[in-house]
């Protein structure tokens, strides 16, 4: 009788600890994501930085970026993404008089909870300003559905940076470069979804010659505070240091700029911050040292206090922000460009956040760089919680556009839910300042590879993969010796 007992325990312990170990391995491993081969977005300049994309709730991403109109003008252009049909082909709905700097004017989109999009980007003149127009989502791909746009950001610049948050009904906020106070960064908010804005406030002031705001980020956390980084650049571009600050909604007041990093002796560039709110914490990744590498510091009081930094992964370069997305789970993903340091394979990776720590880099694209190949300036997003679309563009002599790849993820399917139709009577008036060109860029076909067959696997951050299942192991075979030990003793006893 005690055999058949004894027996069956063994039995039950067994199976316990094997679920357990399993229990293990399916918080710490890093999901496997089967990717679609990389291709270029169609009928996309060459020269054009990846667009910003942001996804509806009905299966849908719609995608923004700035692209000439004619020899002396850019254009704003939209399209739109789903899984089954891939890319429409683009539409010019704005159409900024002027060309100035960098090739990405756009600086901002948002999709409230009343499917209207709202939209800030850079126009040059003077002086320059950051212009805000909006449409309802279901007609963002008509020009004469976009509202007039009017500038929010006055005297902006020198250089093209600014950001867009909001609470997703009529509370806006922009934050952007600009001098109209002195040189700095500043802020404007509209709290009736863009009817009307404030007057512009300093949040800091930058005195040095020589040295702007730049690469802004911006973040809502779940307590409604606004969290954001910036970094100051010098007049060769290269990043000098990063900050933070904070606007506590409740005192309607911003925290005192903190210096987070700053470039010292023989770094490279102190740069390309990004930050994020997750389960109580915040995350703030950025980029320093020599060669550039990839940094982290976290807060779990607000942003009052800081970690010390830490190396992430051992890759390295400078391939502007990663991004960061979440899926239907709330598990945070990071995309990224970056290159290992043996033997030079470039790439576009992701990463996701388990247990404090992020995962060993695995590729969404890989290989040697070349004349049309070396991914970077990533922008992603994730489509009904369960597909991410990431795009990039190479950072090579011969521009080739934009290019992008999406996977499946091993999380739930959203609901669908259709897009608000819009009153007819609140439709806006025309956005054009002056007439556009309705007609469609003719595509170029592409001489470019579609795929590349020197992919291979980057170098591994952490242990041995295998290491949670050693532990799922020895986890087992502890509870069985336990068990023998036991039944010997019991044995032993009734002898």
């Amino acid at each position: 009788m005690f055999k058949i007992y004894a027996r069956h325990l063994f039995i039950y312990i067994f199976f316990l600890g094997s679920i357990i170990g399993l229990g293990y391995l399916s918080v710490h491993a890093q999901e496997f994501i089967v990717w679609s081969l990389q291709d270029r977005i169609p009928v996309y300049d060459n020269r054009s930085m990846p667009p910003l994309m942001v996804a509806d709730t009905n299966q849908t991403v719609h995608a923004f970026n700035t692209q000439p109109e004619d020899e002396d003008n850019d254009g704003i252009f939209y399209r739109k993404w789903t899984h089954d049909l891939g890319w429409s082909l683009p539409v010019d709905i704005i159409f900024p008089v002027s060309r100035h700097g960098g090739a990405n004017t756009v600086q901002g989109v948002l999709l409230d909870e009343n499917s209207k999009f709202h939209m800030i980007y850079y126009l040059a003149g003077i002086p320059e300003v950051i212009n805000y127009t909006w449409s309802w989502a279901v007609e963002a791909e008509q020009a004469d559905a976009w509202m007039k746009p009017i500038p929010v950001g006055l005297n902006a610049g020198p250089l093209i940076c600014a950001g867009l948050v909001g609470d997703g009904q009529n509370y806006l906020i922009v934050i952007y470069c600009g001098q109209e106070y002195g040189k700095g960064l500043y802020e404007v908010h509209s709290l009736d979804g863009g009817e009307n804005w404030s007057e512009p406030e300093i949040i800091t002031n930058i005195s040095k010659e020589g040295i702007y705001p730049y690469a802004i980020r911006l973040n809502f956390d779940t307590r409604g505070n606004l969290h954001i980084v910036w970094s100051l650049v010098s007049e060769l571009g290269a990043g000098e240091a990063v900050y933070y600050a904070r606007y506590n909604m409740d005192s309607e007041e911003w925290s005192h700029p903190t210096m987070i990093a700053s470039k010292e002796g023989e770094d490279y560039s102190t740069n390309w911050p990004v930050i994020s709110s997750y389960n109580g914490e915040l995350l703030l990744i950025y980029q320093d040292s020599f060669p550039a590498t990839l940094w982290m510091r976290r807060s779990i009081d607000n942003g009052e206090t800081w970690t010390a930094p830490l190396r992430i992964f051992p890759t390295v370069g400078e391939y502007a922000q990663p991004a960061l997305v979440r899926d239907s789970r709330d598990v945070l993903y990071m995309v990224l460009g970056t290159r290992t340091t043996e033997t030079e394979i470039h790439g576009m990776w992701y990463s996701t956040w388990l247990d404090g720590q992020w995962s060993p880099l695995d590729p969404i694209v890989s290989g040697r760089k070349d004349s049309v190949f070396d991914p970077s300036s990533p922008q992603a997003v994730i489509s009904q919680g369960d597909v991410l679309l990431v795009t990039w563009r190479n950072d090579v002599s011969v521009k080739n556009g934009a290019w992008y790849s999406y996977g499946n993820l091993d999380a739930s399917e959203l609901p669908a839910i259709p897009l608000s139709t819009p009153p007819h009577s609140q439709k806006p008036t025309s956005t054009l300042t002056q007439t556009a060109t309705t007609q469609t860029p003719i595509p170029t076909p592409s001489s470019l590879p579609l795929e590349r067959t020197d992919i291979l696997t980057p170098e591994r951050t952490e242990t041995n993969p295998a290491r949670p299942l050693l532990i799922a192991s020895v986890s087992t075979i502890l509870i069985i010796s336990i068990v023998v030990i036991y039944h010997r003793y019991v044995y032993r006893a009734r002898q």
